[in-house]
């Protein structure tokens, strides 16, 4: 198993067991200050959007 196998794994099993503060997540992901201050680009923010939607559909949140 990889490291991404691995962290989708643990990923998927804190979301699946309650073990993430969706709230601050959130905020991390979308506030200006936070994620996007950060980028490496505007479009490597974007993926990293996109990314976080698509996870956040798969555990229903």
């Amino acid at each position: 198993m990889n490291n991404t196998d691995r962290s989708l794994l643990w990923t998927n099993n804190a979301a699946a067991s309650g073990r993430i503060d969706w709230k601050l997540l959130d905020r991390l992901v979308h506030d200006p200050d936070e994620a996007q201050a950060s980028a490496l680009s505007e479009r490597r923010y974007r993926e990293m959007v996109g990314a976080y939607q698509r996870f956040r559909g798969r555990t229903g949140k």
